[in-house]
Order: C-alpha cells, then sequence, then structure tokens
C-alpha cells in the first residue's frame, strides 16, 4: 500500500506538526458533510485556516478507474489527482477555483482506496444563492460564454450547475465541482446538449429559464465553445427533459450586437416582395367593405424593426408594435416607429379582443408546431375582427431542402412549415377570407381571417 501527501498550505502544515500523514489528514480532520454521493462526501472544516471543504474518495468504481487511467484524459491514478489536474487547467486559462490547502491519496495494488482533496471557502457566492434582482440577464448570458470557453479550451465540465458556479468580487467567476471533468476525448453534441439540460435542472435553474432562456443560453454557450452544430441536439433534449419543455420566444436571436440591425437592411427586393403580397390582401379584404371596416387599432405581433408601420397606416389602421427582442424595438424606434413595447407572442399583455387587427408577419415558421399551436391561440384571443398571418408552405422547394438535410445529414432545424389547414385547426371561430402565395414552389403564404 503506498500514500502520498501534498501540504500546500503553512497553517495546514503547522496544525500536523511535524509528522503530516494522509492518515492524519483523514481521521482527525472531520465536519458537516454537505454533500453525498456514491463514494465519496465532502465535508465543511473549520479551523486556524477559516472555513475550508473536504473531498474524500472511498474506493473507486470499476468504470472510474478505467476513465481515469486508460479511456479519458488527462491520465490520473486516483480522482483526486484527476480533479487537481483539472483545476490547474483551468487556472490556467484564467478562470477561478478554490485554493488547494492539501491533497493526497492510498493506493493498493494500482488502485485507489481512499483520497482527499483540501480546498479552501471560494470568496464567492452560487448562482443558485443570489438574490433574484441580481441573477440578470447579463450575468447568465457571461456565465453561459465562459462555460463555453473553457470548451473551447480543450476543457468539459458535464456537470455544471448554477449551484456550482460562484460569483465574486468584481464580478469575477468561479466554478466548482470537477469529478467528471476531462481535456479528451472532446464532448460530443449529446454530451454538450445533456451539460446544458443539467445546469437548468440545477437548484435555481427554473429561475434563471425566466431571465434568459435556454435556446439563448445554449446559443451562447455553443458560439462560445465553437460547437454551434450542438443546437439541434440540444434542443431536442430540452424538450423531452426539461420541465415545460421550450417556449415560443425566437427573440433571442437578435440581441447579439448588429444583428437588428443586419435584419433592417436585409433584402430591400425581398421586403417589397413580401410588402406588396400584404398590400393586395389588404385591398382585396376592403373591396365592397363598410366604410368602417378599416384595420382600425392593428397590432404587429412579432414587428421586428417596424417595417409594416407605413402599409397598415396607409390602411387606416393604428400601429402599435410589438417585440420580444429589445434590440429590434431599439432599432425601429432609430427609425421613428411607435408607439412600441416589449412583449412575448406566447404571452401577449393585453385583454380578449383589444384590437381591431393583429398581424403576425414572417414569425410562424421560426416555431416548433406544438408552440405554433399556442401562439395561434394567443393572437386570435387578443383579436376582436382580422387576422394576418404569413407561414411557409410545407409543398416548397426550400422546405423539401430543408428536410432533406434534417433527415439525411443531421442538420439542425430552424424553420417549420405549417399547412393551411393547420391553421385552420388552430383557429376555432375564424373564417379564412384570403390565402396569397409568393409562388407555386415557395415558401412564404399570406393568409386573412375573420372574427365568425
Amino acid at each position: 500500500m503506498k500514500q502520498d501527501l501534498k501540504i500546500l498550505s503553512p497553517m495546514i502544515q503547522e496544525y500536523l506538526g511535524e509528522a503530516p500523514s494522509f492518515d492524519r489528514i483523514w481521521s482527525d480532520l472531520h465536519g458537516e458533510v454537505v454533500d453525498r454521493n456514491q463514494g465519496r462526501y465532502v465535508e465543511k472544516i473549520t479551523g486556524p485556516w477559516g472555513i475550508a471543504y473536504l473531498k474524500r474518495f472511498e474506493g473507486i468504481q470499476g468504470k472510474n478507474h478505467r476513465k481515469i487511467t486508460r479511456a479519458t484524459e488527462p491520465r490520473a491514478a486516483t480522482q483526486t489527482e484527476r480533479e487537481v489536474r483539472i483545476m490547474a487547467a483551468l487556472a490556467q486559462e484564467g478562470i477561478g477555483v478554490p485554493q488547494i490547502l492539501a491533497w493526497g491519496s492510498e493506493v493498493e495494488g494500482g488502485r485507489e482506496k481512499r483520497s482527499l482533496l483540501l480546498t479552501s471557502e471560494l470568496p464567492a457566492t452560487a448562482l443558485d444563492q443570489l438574490p433574484p434582482a441580481n441573477l440578470d440577464r447579463s450575468l447568465l448570458a457571461r456565465v453561459a460564454g465562459e462555460l463555453g470557453r473553457t470548451v473551447a479550451s480543450g476543457i468539459f465540465l458535464p456537470d455544471l450547475g448554477l449551484d456550482h458556479v460562484y460569483l465574486g468580487a468584481e464580478g469575477r467567476l468561479f466554478l466548482l465541482d470537477f469529478h467528471n471533468a476531462r481535456t479528451r476525448p472532446a464532448p460530443s453534441r449529446r454530451e454538450l446538449g445533456r451539460a446544458l439540460i443539467r445546469f437548468f435542472r440545477s437548484p435555481g435553474g427554473d429561475r434563471a429559464r425566466e431571465v434568459l432562456p435556454f435556446e439563448e443560453f445554449a446559443a451562447r454557450y455553443l458560439e462560445a465553445a465553437g460547437r454551434p452544430e450542438a443546437m439541434g441536439r440540444a434542443l431536442g433534449l430540452a424538450r423531452k427533459r426539461l420541465a415545460g419543455g421550450l417556449g415560443g420566444d425566437s427573440s433571442w436571436r437578435y440581441e447579439e450586437p448588429g444583428k437588428a440591425a443586419a435584419f433592417a437592411d436585409r433584402s430591400r427586393k425581398r421586403d417589397s416582395e413580401e410588402q406588396g403580397m400584404l398590400a393586395r390582401l389588404l385591398d382585396t379584404s376592403s373591396r365592397g367593405a363598410s366604410p368602417d371596416a378599416s384595420l382600425g387599432l392593428s397590432l404587429d405581433a412579432g414587428c421586428g424593426t417596424g417595417r409594416l408601420q407605413e402599409l397598415i397606416e396607409k390602411h387606416g389602421g393604428t400601429w402599435v408594435g410589438m417585440d420580444g427582442s429589445l434590440e429590434m424595438l431599439l432599432e425601429a424606434k432609430r427609425s421613428a416607429h411607435e408607439p412600441l413595447l416589449r412583449g412575448s407572442v406566447s404571452q401577449i399583455p393585453f385583454g380578449d379582443q383589444a384590437f381591431e387587427t393583429v398581424i403576425c408577419f414572417r414569425l410562424l415558421h421560426h416555431l416548433e408546431p406544438d408552440v405554433q399551436g399556442e401562439v395561434l391561440t394567443e393572437l386570435s384571443r387578443v383579436c376582436r375582427h382580422r387576422l394576418i398571418l404569413t407561414a411557409f408552405h410545407p409543398c416548397s422547394t426550400h422546405e423539401w431542402s430543408r428536410a432533406f438535410k434534417t433527415r439525411i445529414l443531421g442538420a439542425t432545424r430552424g424553420r417549420f412549415p405549417t399547412p393551411p389547414d393547420a391553421l385552420a385547426r388552430a383557429l376555432p371561430g375564424f373564417t379564412r377570407k384570403a390565402l396569397l402565395r409568393q409562388g407555386p414552389l415557395r415558401d412564404l403564404y399570406l393568409t386573412l381571417w375573420a372574427r365568425d
């Protein structure tokens, strides 16, 4: 049997005296057990050094022995040695980790029998313990980026949660829990998706999702990791394993700097074509109508940069723009579009039948079918007379191409078609009055619905 002990703190050295040993730390240091898992537990130790945490490993499972000694890197003889090496790699990348006070092991026959790791208390607060006002959108966005950058640097931390990420002085982030961490092999798409799920299933995860949607956190994490191709797998796992699945808000796509401005400057030819379709639909619906049949108070749900305001007002509407993206609304304001408000199409902040007309233009195709149904219910709820919708038709060359890439090549689907009859089923109490399509095999089609 071989024992090894490394003491890195003068206070621990002084406490143990002239004959420090692995057995001495193992038998003399005890405190409240604050975390327990199979074969390992953590105690809170108080002494002259202040507060420290002692992590003990009692034996090792066969699969973990193979993992740390042969199957993954960094190679190590014991679980404690693996964690020490991971912490050193993180510190080298400038990431905050606990200070190691002492660590050691007992090995018999080439196999770990016991090992221990003593670390100082972090000068920080776990994210799940922060006051609600402090766990804000900017902090969670930064956490997503920092965790993603650890992956990009070659360190995968599969078990992180809000209780293992800490916020210190001057906004510095610290990490905790490195038991299953590794540097090689690189994580698979499934492993990255599972790590994101674990983060949001940890204590405080539901509150975090209310502040920053899973989709946006995942997009920032995977972009920083250099692994955007894993987004489809992450979203698929989230739909199955997160309570409540995924919401219907896709506005996070435009919060990145420059995205809203780029949308405003997108293809003017396409914009002109689409607005021409809407103008023809409005002209058709107004022919033979009574003088009081103007658009009236009109909600542009998912208004983006406000491009439809002029057209709506030209046809007698009083335009109100609503979007979930703050950057989109700021871009709309720069173009003198108003009134504007921030809100989600999944929970429109108005009463029943509050608007004569509700318009949802180029938004539904970003949402998955089940979410589309929820959004259509909400749009119809606030609509008194007419509802104008665009959707993507399943019989189009673009949709066939997307289906091939998704099913055969494994690509991530970002656009979802909606057959016209599916719209009808989702809108009970409404009758379709018109349908216009860009072309026989084009994606976009436009519909006008009237309340019965």
